[in-house]
């Protein structure tokens, strides 16, 4: 039987809810009802571990702007956080390993996010639309980051994709205007539909030689990259994939276009090297 209340064990901040989980192993926490606007979540409750924010457990609560977590925490829901406009500084523990879906959708003031070192996955639409952050440490524990992930983070300057990532959803990075440079890790295989769609500032880009496919419209509007070196590994690429990037000039190991490349996949004919040989 779930259990309801208040007040967990260590300092809590008045109007945080709590409940046992339905397996009797740990707490989390499940709404806040208060008017403060600096939040301290308890370490335990009913003598738990409060392990989890709970799916939409602040969401839409304006009024926060900073939440301190204590180091039991494991997992950040779906929705937990999204829509937090004025959340301006949140700690990460170092437990942490799932950060869900829409998770801080929204929170428009976060400027900066050290993602804990043992962060596996980053939900889909994560941090959509939070268009101050400007900088953010992907460690090499994360293995996928999710559909629309940094989907309009429009200050978001750089991004180092460490090697742990195998995927990069659709959309990841779509619309961050002011991202200059992306280093894509040696274990990433697939590069996902418009995942750097209109990235307009985007000058530079290294793609590394695990990659087997990049999605339809994956770098369209980049208008401000100027080489990119496709390893023979690549063998999709997509429709209108480098649509747009008038500055471009294509780097290709292939000696000739493979045949799962779309036929549209240079639609702007950006100058193509074929047979390039690296160093």
């Amino acid at each position: 039987m779930c259990v309801f209340a208040f007040v967990g064990c260590g300092k809590s901040t008045e109007g945080v809810y709590y409940r046992v989980s339905d397996d009797g192993t740990y707490a989390e926490v499940i709404n806040y009802m208060g008017t403060e606007n600096d939040v301290v979540i308890a370490n335990k409750y009913e003598g738990l571990p409060v392990k989890v924010i709970a799916e939409g457990a602040f969401e839409d609560c304006v009024q926060v702007a900073s939440v301190k977590l204590p180091k039991s925490i494991t997992s950040i829901a779906n929705r937990a956080f999204s829509g937090c406009e004025n959340l301006v500084d949140i700690n990460m523990p170092d437990e942490i390993a799932v950060i869900g879906s829409y998770a801080f959708a929204d929170c428009n003031k976060l400027n900066n996010i050290d993602l804990p070192r043992n962060t596996k996955i980053i939900g889909n639409s994560a941090f959509y639309g939070c268009t101050r952050l400007a900088s953010i440490t992907i460690p090499d524990s994360v293995t996928s980051i999710g559909g629309s992930a940094f989907y309009g983070c429009t200050r978001l300057a750089s991004i180092e994709i460490p090697d742990s990532v195998t995927s990069i959803g659709d959309m990841a990075f779509l619309f961050c205007s002011s991202l200059t440079s992306v280093v894509i890790g040696d274990s990433v295989t697939s590069i996902g539909s418009q995942a750097f769609y209109y990235c307009t500032s985007l000058a530079s880009v290294e793609i590394g030689d695990s990659v087997t496919s990049i999605g339809d419209k994956a770098f369209q509007s980049c208008s401000s990259l100027t080489s990119v070196v496709i390893s023979d590994s690549v063998t999709v690429i997509g429709v209108w994939a480098f649509a747009g990037c008038a500055k471009l000039t294509i780097y290709c190991e292939a000696e000739t276009q493979p045949s799962g490349w779309d036929g549209y996949w240079n639609y702007t004919n950006c100058p193509v090297v074929w047979g390039y040989k690296l160093g």
